[in-house]
């Protein structure tokens, strides 16, 4: 038992997280792993049966830890595919399509904060499909007396990936639409 207790321990390390790869430079075309999976969908075929989690802690040192990804890919047979569905509490920077900061979404931090993410993949051959839809979204009500300031925010991300040459060459291409948001109150 203690034996299979270190293995399942030790074989959790080799698994780089989103973390571990933004740490190394967002290093996604270095690093091969299930963290590809957002920046490659056909990558999902490699990754079969899987649930992710990474934790966060607040500023003071793990305290109040929270999770930041939560996600499963479930696998439907060797021909028949890989469905993955992943929440995020981390999401779209907004600084980037704004033009003026300050007429931002969300003061005090710019993002679309949740995020969903269904990716599917399948192979066809020597060469892997995959597809990731993409759902950001958030609001933020004012808190302050006397301003009903509400703001909601979304917006949809789609991208299609390929995987080929031996599985050397990886491809991917994607649109977002949005942000879209609305204002009410003052």
């Amino acid at each position: 038992l203690s034996t299979l207790t270190l293995v399942l321990i030790f074989s959790l390390a080799g698994w780089a997280t989103e973390t571990r790869v933004m740490t190394l430079g967002k290093a996604n075309n270095i690093v091969k792993d299930n963290a590809n999976v957002f920046l490659y969908p056909s990558t999902i075929n490699f990754y079969r049966n899987i649930v992710v989690a990474e934790v966060c802690g607040s500023e003071e040192m793990y305290v109040g830890a929270e999770f930041w990804r939560f996600g499963a890919h479930y696998d439907f047979g060797e021909d028949k595919g890989v469905v993955g569905l992943y929440f995020d509490q981390y999401g779209l920077d907004l600084s980037e399509y704004q033009p003026d900061p300050c007429m931002g979404m969300n003061p005090g931090n710019g993002m679309i904060d949740n995020k969903l993410d269904l990716i599917y993949g399948r192979p066809f051959g020597e060469t892997y499909f995959g597809f990731a839809l993409s759902l950001y979204s958030d609001s933020f009500v004012s808190e302050a007396e006397g301003d009903d300031t509400e703001e909601k925010n979304m917006a949809l991300g789609v991208q299609l990936g390929l995987t080929t040459m031996e599985e050397k060459l990886d491809v991917a291409a994607g649109l977002l639409y949005g942000p879209t948001w609305t204002n009410v109150g003052s």
